[in-house]
């Protein structure tokens, strides 16, 4: 026992930050060749990823609000995982999904990643987000949490209008207008874009 005196003793937070998915107790995690990456490493995160199984493209489709809200809390951190999230869903699905409710600020986060999802799009990202807000119009206690949207979900819903109302096709036009007015926002017209820098000596 004196020999081993100068060891410090394995405890239970150690036992747990050991493993690949938890967090680093000593700046480093295993990556799945085994070795050792620092802990705020790219490596690093998708080795956690990884191991958590946090793709959105390894769920299922959600049967109702409670999973939905689960999957995108836990499994859809970022703009582009929302927007896989959603594509998986689909439109039609969302008022049978939200029969109940969609409260407002989980609402919020939607627009938001509608409108991530459509800038820089084409019409098709466009009618994907317009027919996602209009199913979710149908969702349960609609009228109360769209006049509880968060700031930035309203502003999102206000873009996402906007370049319905820019769009070519008349379909989306007259979509973006219905949207824009059961949400209580008015369309944001997409930023004219920039000039391009003139060329050296035609100042």
């Amino acid at each position: 026992m004196v020999a081993a005196a100068h060891l410090k003793p394995i405890n239970d937070r150690d036992k747990r930050t050991a493993d690949v998915g938890g967090a680093p107790s000593r700046g480093f995690v295993l990556a799945p060749d085994g070795s050792r990456v620092a802990a705020d490493d790219p490596a690093a995160r998708a080795a956690r990823s990884a191991a958590a199984g946090t793709s959105a493209g390894a769920l299922a489709a959600p049967a109702g609000a409670a999973e939905f809200q689960r999957d995108w809390r836990r499994h859809c951190p970022s703009p582009s995982d929302r927007w896989a999230f959603l594509q998986l869903c689909t439109p039609e699905a969302l008022p049978g999904i939200f029969r109940v409710e969609a409260n407002a600020p989980l609402l919020s986060e939607i627009l938001v990643a509608l409108d991530a999802g459509t800038e820089g799009g084409g019409d098709g990202a466009v009618g994907f987000a317009l027919a996602c807000m209009e199913g979710l119009t149908r969702a349960g206690r609609f009228a109360l949490n769209a006049r509880l949207l968060s700031r930035a979900g309203r502003e999102a819903a206000g873009r996402v209008a906007g370049r319905g109302a820019a769009s070519g096709d008349a379909g989306a036009r007259a979509r973006a207008a219905e949207v824009a007015a059961a949400y209580g926002v008015d369309p944001t017209p997409a930023p004219a874009p920039a000039p391009a820098p003139a060329a050296a000596g035609q100042q």
